[in-house]
């Protein structure tokens, strides 16, 4: 897959982040912009690998 998406987890709270639909790394919040949130792509609310507790990579 090719773009970017929001996903959903928890940390501390609920938290959005943009990842990279083909490697799921997390990019800047700008890549996912005027995107609708939702979590269609990673559902549950697992911290996605290599999260570091920034909101904004």
């Amino acid at each position: 897959m090719v773009g970017t998406a929001w996903d959903n987890f928890d940390h501390r709270g609920s938290r959005w982040a943009c990842r990279d639909l083909s490697s799921g790394e997390m990019v800047s919040s700008s890549m996912c912009y005027g995107l609708t949130k939702d979590d269609r792509h990673w559902p549950g609310m697992a911290v996605p690998p290599g999260y570091r507790g920034m909101p904004d990579p």
